[in-house]
């Protein structure tokens, strides 16, 4: 779609999954595109596509970065607790169940 003025267009591109690498892809091929057209052409991406990138890119990293954190407080205070170490580990990574009750 193209405005009176022919100044700005809307070009809706149909990506035929969410997938954050065909996206990628496309902002990487638009991105070549906007380079080789010179400075009066502005690509701005959207969609769920363009949102599960931003997504990926962003808050993704900063999840697994809180979930690696948490996981190393709670080895801290297992050591504290059990004053080494050795029993923090032994106590992190114990199998079985997890409630506490005996086994049936």
């Amino acid at each position: 779609m193209i405005d009176a003025s022919f100044t700005h267009a809307i070009i809706w591109v149909q990506l035929k999954t969410w997938d954050v690498s065909a996206m990628r892809d496309v902002v990487h091929a638009a991105g070549g595109f906007e380079r080789e057209a010179g400075g009066g052409l502005r690509f701005r991406p959207a969609g769920i596509a363009y949102l599960n990138l931003v997504w990926n890119d962003s808050v993704l990293s900063d999840v697994l970065r809180g979930f690696a954190i948490a996981l190393i407080a709670v080895l801290v205070v297992l050591a504290v607790n059990f004053r080494s170490i050795k029993w923090a580990l032994v106590s992190y990574s114990a199998p079985g169940n997890s409630t506490g009750s005996p086994r049936a």
